[in-house]
């Protein structure tokens, strides 16, 4: 990094992982749908999307015997997106629970 540049650092703390991706269940599933948004944007299916968009998933889990957390079902989803101006919100509400 040149003088005068910030970087940025982004971490978390659990002992839930997906071995396969390395991060929660929950981060894996928020991403997943960022990244199906983008290429919604980008392939002009969703021609009102725009670049910034936000999701959280919160998932409920289960403590297995062994002290492992177990997910059982998705408890909560929340996607926020920067959108044009002339869409309505029942039409963001319905395409992107599509």
């Amino acid at each position: 990094m040149g003088a005068g540049d910030q970087g940025l650092m982004f971490g978390y703390a659990t002992d839930e992982w997906d071995e396969e991706t390395l991060h929660p269940y929950s981060h894996y599933l928020a991403s997943k749908i960022v990244e199906e948004m983008a290429i919604q944007r980008h392939s002009k299916a969703i021609p009102w999307l725009r670049p910034d968009c936000k999701s959280q998933v919160i998932v409920e889990y289960v403590k297995e015997a062994n002290g492992a957390l177990k997910p059982v079902s998705i408890y909560n989803i929340l996607i926020s997106t920067q959108h044009s101006p002339d869409v309505t919100n029942e039409t963001i509400r319905e395409v992107l629970t599509e």
